[in-house]
């Protein structure tokens, strides 16, 4: 993975800053997957960390960094609210919340809102496989911080191409 961030974004500050947290998302995806949470100690912190090197390389807004922050935390807040006000019961973690935090003091808000679809159109897609292949039911558990953290670094990496495509083809 550093390969390509160099590759992509060559030898400079900003490969590294990418790195470094590609690097962060990977234990957290880890984490997740083996034990069900994303830690405090790790995406707490990486707020401001992730906020500071975003701004450092100066290429997002502090006001689109400010409300990736908010619109990343706040739109799974709310969803989990909703959720456990109709189910009784958790079906989000804080965890999953304060990583997309995370992710949008990193890459803002425009960042957030397609790591937000990506992960849950990757996340609902795996789901369903799982769902058919190993004949669980739809109450099944399958933890979304990886599903988060891939969808932010398909954003980081493809999300101007992706997006670019996405506007020609509702054009037409």
């Amino acid at each position: 993975m550093a390969v390509y961030t160099v590759f992509i974004f060559s030898l400079t500050i900003k490969s590294l800053f990418v790195f470094v947290f590609i690097c962060v998302l990977v234990v957290v995806s880890v984490i997740d997957l083996h034990h069900k949470i994303i830690p405090d100690i790790i995406s707490l912190p990486g707020i401001p960390v992730f906020f500071i090197l975003a701004l450092i390389i100066n290429e997002i807004k502090i006001l689109d960094l400010i409300l990736g922050v908010l619109i990343g935390g706040g739109i799974l807040y709310l969803i989990a609210f909703l959720y456990y006000l109709f189910t009784k019961k958790e079906g989000m973690g804080g965890g999953d919340i304060k990583l997309l935090a995370m992710i949008g003091g990193f890459i803002g808000y425009k960042g957030v809102l397609f790591t937000i679809f990506a992960s849950s159109l990757i996340g609902t897609t795996i789901g369903l496989l799982l769902i058919m292949v190993k004949g669980r039911d739809m109450k099944y558990a399958i933890p979304f911080g990886p599903f988060l953290s891939l969808g932010a670094l398909i954003y980081i990496f493809f999300g101007d191409y992706l997006i670019f495509q996405y506007i020609n083809f509702i054009r037409g």
